[in-house]
């Protein structure tokens, strides 16, 4: 942050300012006769908040929040303003904190064009302004000012997240100051020596031979500056003084002066910043010399309220003080920079920030237009925001193709301005399948090459495997990582973008929509869902989806907590993204308020500075078998001052676990071995963990089955449906698990993990691709109270032992069934096509009884769930209380398991980042 120091041994202010809030008149360029072309606004504001564009009405689009009024194209923004005589001979600046590409008239003449749009804006007006009365026109284009790959894509400017606003935002003056001035400074530490690189920039050749005095811990240190220089670099101690950490926010201030041999003052100017060095080396980050873990999540500029990002400190506190909350230490700025308040916010809470230039697609080197925009805004961002320690990283773009050395000229630049940022080509280039490119100080992929297998996040879309990813194709466990694929990388790595569990919507949340943007997406799923018939369960859905996802979120992370070679991990996100289809993939929503999913002390056991994880090999066990579990320590949180103990417990046994290296990083810590009991029905335990010293806790559940599942007569387990209705015309009770080939055209294939990012996206990708798309879904909602599931230990939700049913599974699409048919377990469709699934549904079929589960019959039951869940089925079905509330025809059963249903039409929704076809 940046403070004007007036200094009181002057007769007039060495920096003086006019601040420009408040009343301007505007007029619009080609504005729709709907809407008044001219009139008066209040700034800073935009267009759309003071109702000054044109109204969109409601409409039935899924694909992002409705902007409640637009406007794209020039709005000059004009008033005028009286400068005092005391500013003749000043150097004049006028200052815009935030706003699109614009230019600048003072008194009708024509200043000058900036199209910064990550920074300030700043104008050189000496020559323009005079004392008096003054006119200022600024003319602010959000259209064609734009290249075109930017207002598409970047959330910058996107009407996916934050929107294409037209304004001016934030501070808003003219300053004056002497024509010799501090214009800028630069830091670069050096822990070695114990010194700090002091680089100042002037606002012109100094005239004559001065003096630059800095002011740092009470010390003042004074250096010459020669006659015509425009920079001057100094290295000065830093002592002992504290150290900047993402544990540890220590800030310092630095008092710069200019002055002559006779104590004339010119100018002084007052720096905040945080003294640290962030490096890289064996595949880690080092700060202050010690390693650091990113635990990061991804900032889309998602602001429902205003349509546009906060510019005051206030704000971005809240925002990053929720952050900490959950125990992230690191934010990536989505192919945007935020302003000066969100860094400001960063530097005193510890926040590690990496940003980027307004960039999401192809880098050409042919696009003239587009990379001199995206120069200018680079110097934009370097100038600006250098100072504040928690600028560290920086990516050229998100997900980026096309020329590598233009890229490589845009994070050289970087590297060579500012040296305390760490720079990579771009955040996923060629989607991770180049790997690592070359000199890229760290690399932030999904994957490491062009294998599929070389993916370094557990969940990824059908599109990039037929699989879906590792949680999704691998018997649940906690020991899994990724060491395979990231030990050879040579610099740190940071999985991209992990996660992406969709969740159903709460549509309750409609009612939060009080600003600019509107959730017609919400709305028309809403309208779907009653449609549907299920909007009863909308809660329920919500709910049982969203626990899931936290579940599949807990494992993700600790996934990479456990690989060696990885230095941190992005989620997208912790937060909903309401654009690009709608992808509900948070578990907070976009107002940055909590879903009631998962709490943060409890999400924190998997995302800290400071863990202890359990590597279980699987989480079903037979009974009387003996398990090893072997412990990790996670210390990211600095030396401890004694060595902790873990104690751990189950129902069945406790311990103790003493003796293990607790240094920073990631720290074997003995393993604990377990004798499973025998039990007479299954049960599910919890293994929690503590350490009471440093108050890091974590559990872990886990199922426990007998090995013998008692006979049960007079019920008729079949996978053939003629047999089934054959049995059930003689009054049998009758499980009917129908074959796959069978019931193809009446139902879907089975998920596990919830759906990727949104369906209707990657259904288009996949069809346009000729592959198989997801299944789409999104766990289960499951009658965990109903009798037939009382011999298998459940939630009413997708838990880890469901995986070898669910994953054999193929559930029914029961639309033809009246809506008020509830399953005994339903399977929660997508939004976009709103099915209702089966894949366990009871009812009478005569005088017989019928259970259908949709699944493979014999791969199911080679699982001990499997087995107890079919136990548990037939233990109900032989017992006074099947009791089906719903009877079906012979007719209609056949019907329901082999006739195709309704069908939903999807739209396509092409991802336009990836259209090469901009200029």
């Amino acid at each position: 942050m940046v403070t004007w120091v007036v200094p009181t041994t002057h007769a007039a202010p060495l920096r003086d300012s006019i601040p420009l809030e408040g009343v301007w008149n505007y007029q619009l360029v080609g504005a729709s006769p709907s809407i008044p072309g001219e009139g008066t606004i209040n700034l800073p504001s935009t267009l759309d908040e003071q109702h000054k564009s044109e109204y969109n009405p409601q409409s039935d689009n899924t694909t992002q929040l409705r902007r409640e009024f637009s406007f794209a194209g020039t709005a000059t923004y004009s008033r005028e303003i009286n400068i005092p005589q005391s500013w003749q001979g000043k150097s004049i600046q006028l200052f815009l904190e935030r706003t699109k590409p614009s230019s600048l008239k003072i008194n009708g003449n024509y200043v000058g064009y900036n199209n910064r749009i990550s920074s300030p804006q700043k104008y050189d007006v000496s020559d323009f302004i005079k004392p008096g009365l003054n006119t200022i026109e600024i003319s602010v284009n959000n259209d064609d000012s734009i290249p075109p790959i930017i207002r598409r894509s970047s959330n910058a400017v996107s009407e996916s997240t934050q929107t294409n606003w037209n304004g001016i935002l934030g501070n808003i003056f003219l300053e004056a100051a002497n024509p010799f001035n501090i214009k800028n400074v630069r830091f670069q530490e050096n822990l070695a020596d114990n010194s700090i690189k002091i680089i100042s920039y002037f606002s012109e050749p100094a005239p004559k031979n001065l003096n630059l005095s800095i002011v740092f811990n009470g010390d003042n240190y004074s250096f010459p500056i020669e006659k015509g220089e425009k920079t001057l670099e100094a290295t000065i101690p830093i002592g002992k003084a504290a150290l900047w950490s993402d544990g540890n926010p220590i800030l310092h201030d630095f008092h710069f002066s200019i002055d002559d041999f006779f104590g004339i003052v010119y100018d002084k100017r007052s720096f905040t910043t945080g003294l640290r060095q962030l490096s890289s080396g064996n595949q880690n980050f080092y700060l202050n010399d010690e390693p650091v873990f990113l635990r990061g999540t991804v900032n889309t500029a998602i602001f429902p309220l205003t349509g546009y990002s906060p510019v005051d400190l206030d704000s971005w506190m809240k925002y990053f003080n929720i952050l900490k909350e959950y125990g992230f230490n690191h934010v990536r700025f989505h192919s945007w920079t935020p302003p000066d308040a969100a860094f400001q916010a960063a530097d005193k809470l510890g926040m590690i920030v990496q940003t980027e230039l307004p960039i999401w697609g192809e880098l050409d080197r042919d696009l003239i237009f587009h990379n001199r925009f995206l120069k200018e805004d680079l110097n934009g961002i370097l100038e600006s925001y250098s100072h504040h320690p928690s600028f560290a990283l920086f990516s050229v773009g998100n997900e980026l193709w096309g020329d590598i050395s233009l890229m490589g000229e845009y994070m050289n630049a970087v590297k060579n301005e500012n040296p305390r940022v760490l720079a990579t080509y771009g955040s996923n280039v060629y989607l991770g399948m180049n790997g690592r490119i070359g000199d890229e100080d760290f690399i932030v992929a999904s994957k490491l090459g062009d294998d599929p297998e070389k993916s370094i996040r557990g969940s990824i879309s059908f599109a990039d495997s037929p699989t879906g990813g590792y949680l999704n194709s691998h018997r649940p466990n906690s020991s899994h990582d990724f060491s395979n694929i990231t030990k050879f990388v040579g610099v740190p790595v940071i999985a991209h973008e992990v996660g992406q569990y969709q969740s159903y919507p709460d549509f309750n949340e409609i009612d939060k929509y009080t600003g600019l943007l509107k959730p017609d997406n919400l709305i028309e799923f809403q309208n779907r869902a009653v449609a549907a018939g299920t909007v009863d369960r909308n809660e329920d859905f919500a709910k049982a989806s969203g626990t899931w996802a936290a579940k599949l979120y807990k494992a993700e992370m600790e996934m990479a907590h456990r690989t060696p070679g990885l230095s941190g991990y992005q989620l997208f996100g912790i937060q909903d993204y309401p654009g690009q289809g709608t992808s509900l993939v948070g578990i907070l929503d976009p107002f940055m308020e909590s879903k009631d999913y998962i709490s943060a002390e409890k999400w924190r056991q998997s995302n800290n500075g400071k863990m202890i994880l359990a590597k279980f090999p699987k989480f079903s066990f037979y009974e009387n078998e003996t398990v090893k579990i072997p412990l990790l320590y996670i210390n990211y949180d600095g030396y401890l001052n004694e060595t902790p103990t873990i104690s751990w417990t189950t129902d069945f046994d406790s311990g103790v676990v003493t003796g293990f290296n607790s240094s920073i990083g990631q720290n074997d810590a003995s393993s604990i071995t377990l004798t499973i009991p025998k039990v007479n029905k299954p049960v599910k335990m919890t293994l929690g963990l503590s350490d009471s010293l440093n108050s890091v806790s974590n559990s872990y559940d886990f199922w426990i089955y007998p090995r013998i599942t008692p006979d049960v007569e007079n019920v008729f387990v079949t996978d053939n449906l003629d047999e089934a209705i054959d049995l059930l015309d003689k009054g049998r009770r009758v499980i009917l698990f129908p074959d796959s080939a069978v019931s193809a055209e009446a139902s879907i294939p089975g998920l596990f993990v919830t759906d990727f990012w949104n369906y209707r996206m990657f259904r288009t990708i996949c069809d346009e691709m000729g592959i198989t798309p997801s299944p789409g879904t999104l766990g289960m909602l499951i009658d965990s109270a109903h009798p037939s599931l009382k011999s298998f230990p459940t939630e009413n939700h997708t838990d880890w032992q469901w995986f070898p049913i669910v994953t054999n599974s193929h559930p029914l699409v029961i639309d033809r069934l009246p809506q008020e048919v509830k399953p005994i377990i339903e399977v929660i469709d997508n939004v976009e096509r709103n099915f209702r699934l089966a894949l366990m549904l009871e009812c009478n079929v005569g005088k017989g009884k019928l259970m259908i589960i949709s699944a493979d019959l014999d791969k199911t039951t080679q699982s001990p769930e499997g087995k107890w869940f079919l136990q548990s089925v037939k233990e109900y079905m032989a017992g006074k209380d099947c009791k089906p509330d719903l009877s079906l025809s012979k007719n209609q059963v056949r019907n329901l398991v082999t006739k195709p249903s309704v069908k939903r039409f999807i739209k396509e929704l092409k991802n336009e980042t990836y259209n090469s076809n901009w200029e």
